[in-house]
């Protein structure tokens, strides 16, 4: 019995050291695969940040990571950025500091980086920008007159390096407005250039029968009656259409659909025989007519 227990422990003993020989030869695996910030040096520690904020330099020092190290970090999950100094000149460099996360699968320890200074970029004149001044038709949304958004995007339309966010529009008619950069703009110096426009007409109505429908109808006896339906492109908020017979032969019922519908319907009807075509007559205001020629045949 004791020498059975004595072999049963010796394997549970082998056993037992196997399994930790794996598990430390996982963790030392996923050691190996953590990056040291610290790897990176000489000149890889400068940055040239997009602006001199702290916002750009976290995007340099993250981009600069994955480029050295192959990772790509998250802050908070990865790392932590600490004793951010902004450049202030050519001569005065800035820094930020760059720290991993303790329980961070990608890096490990910290680095710190200098920034170089980013030059505001040359203020240009708005009239070497804004070189197309007659702007085109514009929707006019406003009481009369175009808004100011609608203008800047016309602007922007005609002269593409135009940015939109450098500048306001003031003393705004019927047919033009100002376009000046603002006061705290970056990129235009002081100054005004005027613009011109038109209003742009609202698309006109038109009328058509639904598809399948000509613009000739046969009734007999048989099929006396029949609907018919009208659509209506670019229709006005405030109007219908409107039907009317050439002959008290041809008789139409009331128009269904509300104002500023995209359709409508209507009957026509007929009791007795027509010796020529009746026309039936639609209208909408500001469309060209739409006429629909009836004859009858069959009756007695």
């Amino acid at each position: 019995m004791k020498k059975l227990l004595g072999i049963l422990a010796a394997t549970g003993l082998v056993a037992t050291t196997g399994a930790t020989v794996v598990s430390c030869g996982d963790k030392k695996a996923d050691e190996s695969s953590v990056k040291a910030l610290g790897d990176i040096k000489g000149t890889d520690l400068t940055l040239a940040p997009s602006a001199n904020d702290e916002a750009a330099a976290k995007t340099a020092a993250i981009a600069k990571i994955k480029s050295k190290l192959s990772v790509t970090v998250v802050e908070k999950t990865d790392v932590t950025f600490s004793d951010f100094k902004a450049a202030e000149s050519a001569e005065k460099a800035g820094s930020i500091k760059v720290t991993a996360v303790e329980s961070s699968k990608l890096v490990s320890g910290n680095v710190t980086f200098t920034l170089t200074f980013k030059a505001a970029e040359a203020k240009v004149d708005l009239s070497t920008v804004i070189t197309e001044k007659a702007l085109g038709a514009i929707d006019f949304k406003g009481e009369g007159i175009p808004l100011s958004d609608d203008i800047l995007t016309a602007a922007v339309a005609k002269n593409n390096k135009l940015d939109k966010t450098q500048v306001e529009v003031d003393g705004i008619t019927a047919e033009g407005a100002n376009i000046k950069a603002k006061s705290d703009s970056t990129k235009y110096n002081v100054g005004t250039v005027a613009v011109t426009f038109t209003k742009q007409e609202a698309a006109k109505p038109t009328l058509s029968f639904n598809e399948g429908q000509e613009s000739t109808l046969e009734l007999t006896k048989s099929v006396s009656s029949k609907t018919i339906t009208v659509k209506v492109a670019n229709p006005a908020s405030d109007q219908k259409i409107t039907v009317k017979s050439g002959s008290a032969d041809i008789v139409l019922g009331e128009v269904t659909g509300n104002d500023g519908a995209a359709s409508y319907t209507f009957t026509v009807t007929a009791s007795k025989n027509t010796t020529q075509g009746v026309v039936v007559t639609i209208s909408y205001k500001n469309a060209e007519d739409l006429t629909l020629t009836v004859t009858a045949s069959g009756f007695d």
